[in-house]
């Protein structure tokens, strides 16, 4: 049974009027660190895994999207998808039917697993907003008012944010 659209951000509530009229309260949001989470020993013991979690990092970084406290989710994507290309190699090595001893052919248990990941990885994807329906449920988390950093400056005086 389908369960209905997901829930929205509170800042596209907002912006659609939901809040109008004190008829509902706005809940809280929780405060966000903008910045690039550090791998954990499990990612950074692993070339693959590393790779895939600093290429997810600067994705979500070029969307202005990434925070502090997205590592866990990074590190689960990284850590499946990891499992998921080597399923993969492991199909096209293999291919994807296995042999009964009653002479058969039945789904291999790579074919099985792949799925199992994949399924996952569909799922950690638009948890973090790499799909295109999940970016448009997002809105970036806010900038911090002028740090009076060069950049700053530099971007006020060009007209950027």
């Amino acid at each position: 049974m389908k369960r209905g659209p997901k829930p929205k951000q509170v800042k596209l509530r907002e912006q659609e009027g939901a809040f109008r009229g004190g008829k509902t309260s706005k809940p809280d949001e929780l405060p966000t660190v903008l910045g690039r989470p550090s791998p954990s020993i499990l990612v950074q013991s692993d070339e693959l895994s590393l790779a895939i979690y600093q290429e997810t990092c600067d994705i979500l970084q070029a969307m202005g999207i990434l925070t502090q406290q997205d590592g866990i989710m990074i590190e689960a994507f990284a850590l499946n998808y990891r499992e998921l290309a080597l399923c993969i190699k492991d199909m096209q090595k293999n291919g994807i039917e296995a042999e009964t001893q009653r002479g058969n052919g039945k789904s291999s248990v790579h074919t099985t697993n792949y799925h199992k990941f994949m399924g996952t990885h569909l799922k950690l994807m638009g948890e973090l907003g790499l799909t295109p329906s999940a970016r448009l449920r997002m809105v970036p988390p806010e900038r911090k008012a002028d740090s009076g950093s060069p950049v700053d400056a530099l971007l006020k005086k060009l007209g950027g944010n």
